[in-house]
């Protein structure tokens, strides 16, 4: 049978005493302690680590399908400004807005695209947390409410004021037509009423004023009844300055038919 195999001893080694031996065991313990946590124990009254509320991935709910219908609520709002974008872009811009409205719109396209990738990736403990970011959409941005309205008020003053300019180069031309046509006259003084009609309402370009102008100006609001009263009015402006300007026109047609005559 084979007998284990003894060391023999170290004759050059020293002794080793009780003082040696204590701290080969401290550096031991240091060394081991850099590489494992050391688990202290609990002060008296601490809860236990198993009784710590959840983790934030607990606490996240999935909401899957309010994510999916909001994500395509702001898909269609951004794809909305990028008509309204194209068509501000593509019309004359008389009266200098053109620019302001497509920058704002632009910033609430940037707007909804973070605060869909927030919605897609925040964690939601609940309902009430989804909904105050889901309300954003609706209130910072107001793009039915008040971006669509505001570009078409906009974009009918663009063709307004370039009807307006338009007719501004007809009635410069019959002032020099007109001589001493007493019927041709009078028909020209109307036509220069109606369009100062027309500028007392939307204004001269390159100025817009009045109720569009005010149009303009709006910001989301979470009260909608001042923006709704304001595009009323622009409503009402952009269609009494459309009577002018067609008055404005007939009168035009009919000096130059008393002119032939």
């Amino acid at each position: 049978r084979d007998h284990p195999m003894t060391t023999p001893p170290n004759p050059t080694a020293s002794p080793t005493t009780p003082t040696r031996r204590r701290r080969a065991l401290a550096v031991g313990i240091v060394g081991l302690s850099a590489l494992v946590p050391v688990a202290l124990p609990a002060a008296a009254g601490a809860e236990d680590s198993r009784s710590a509320p959840p983790t934030t991935s607990e606490a996240c709910k999935p909401f899957t399908h309010a994510r999916e219908r909001i994500a395509g609520e702001i898909t269609r709002r951004q794809a909305t400004i990028v008509e309204l974008v194209a068509s501000l872009q593509a019309a004359s811009d008389p009266y200098g807005v053109n620019g302001g409205q497509i920058v704002a719109l632009q910033s609430s396209a940037n707007g909804l695209a973070t605060l869909g990738q927030q919605i897609a990736t925040a964690c939601y403990p609940d309902v009430a947390s989804l909904r105050a970011d889901a309300q954003k959409v609706l209130f910072e941005h107001r793009i039915y409410a008040l971006r669509v309205p505001q570009s078409r008020v906009i974009e009918a003053a663009d063709r307004l004021g370039t009807a307006r300019n338009e007719l501004q180069s007809v009635a410069d031309t019959l002032a020099t037509k007109v001589g001493d046509d007493a019927e041709a006259r009078a028909e020209l003084d109307a036509m220069n009423q109606a369009l100062a009609d027309a500028d007392s309402v939307i204004g001269r370009p390159p100025t817009l004023t009045g109720a569009p102008a005010d149009v303009v100006a709006l910001e989301p609001a979470q009260d909608l009844d001042p923006t709704r009263a304001a595009l009323t009015a622009a409503r009402d402006a952009v269609k009494a300055a459309h009577q002018d300007l067609a008055s404005a026109r007939d009168h035009a047609k009919a000096a130059v038919a008393a002119l032939r005559s």
